[in-house]
């Protein structure tokens, strides 16, 4: 498993939600704690955000770095 790390950004963003997308959130939290690299939500981003990964759900884009050295997931935003 994947020690999920938030940004200031990413928390400030969560604690302006409501409980259902709080909820939604949450659900894709535990989903990069097991697996940030494949699923059907996610992308690899390029260009200008290169490296980086985008989690999708319900309008709901989560922009990460996965580091597989230290098995963490920073959500930036």
């Amino acid at each position: 498993m994947f020690e999920v790390l938030v940004s200031h950004e990413a928390d400030k963003y969560y604690k302006k939600q409501d409980r259902d997308t709080k909820r939604r959130i949450n659900k894709c939290i535990d989903n990069l704690s097991r697996e940030p690299l494949f699923g059907p939500h996610i992308k690899k981003l390029h260009g200008e955000l290169g490296g980086k990964h985008r989690y999708e759900v319900g309008g709901i884009r989560m922009v990460y770095e996965v580091n597989t050295k230290t098995k963490t997931v920073e959500i930036k935003l």
